[in-house]
């Protein structure tokens, strides 16, 4: 059952609000995984990247959403999809990162997305559950040596880093207010901001 306040509408400053504390709580879950990194429990810090990841993900459909709230084009209903859905939002912090480093078109990147989607999901799962895989049920202290985990969370510092360079460059809340929609639309245009990006991959 959808609870109530995932179907609700919201204004520019909520949205904005919720994008910074994503962003926020992306970095204290990097700075946990490191913590739990240096103790050495790898399986769970490998856990903290994955949510921080998704964490930076719903960073960028709210920014994405601040800019559909003001022009009146936002679908709220692929909104609270996007916010609550792990592999949408790990889709897109992987498609953000894959378009802002690629030196040319990326067409191979983009149609491994999904799966390579699916892999850092079942990472997940196998850094928190004990299960059965090929040779019998492990725990997940099992599965995962520091040589993987110091690449999970090299990856979770670059994509946070990445992240909190595009919050820098962003257009500003209140100046996107004071904008008509055609304003918004040719100010994209012409920076080519990351947002434009955004949109037709979440449309």
């Amino acid at each position: 059952m959808v609870q109530k306040h995932y179907q609700k509408t919201l204004g520019v400053e909520q949205v904005f609000q919720g994008s910074k504390k994503a962003l926020a709580n992306a970095a204290e879950l990097v700075r946990d995984a490191t913590i739990l990194y240096r103790n050495k429990s790898w399986a769970r810090s490998v856990f903290l990247c994955q949510i921080a990841g998704e964490e930076m993900g719903k960073y960028i459909f709210s920014v994405s959403a601040c800019v559909g709230v003001i022009t009146d084009t936002i679908d709220w209903n692929r909104f609270w999809k996007n916010h609550r859905n792990h592999t949408d939002k790990t889709s897109m912090i992987m498609f953000v990162e894959i378009m802002t480093l690629a030196r040319s078109f990326p067409a191979k990147e983009l149609k491994e997305l999904d799966s390579n989607c699916q892999v850092y999901e079942q990472g997940k799962l196998m850094s928190l559950y004990c299960d059965i895989y090929e040779n019998g049920f492990h725990r997940p202290s099992e599965l995962f040596n520091k040589t993987l985990v110091s690449q999970a969370l090299r990856i979770a510092r670059g994509r946070l880093r990445l992240i909190k360079e595009f919050d820098k460059e962003s257009p500003k809340l209140q100046k996107l207010k004071k904008l008509t929609r055609q304003e918004v639309h040719k100010m994209l245009e012409e920076t080519g901001a990351p947002i434009q990006v955004i949109q037709r991959h979440s449309s």
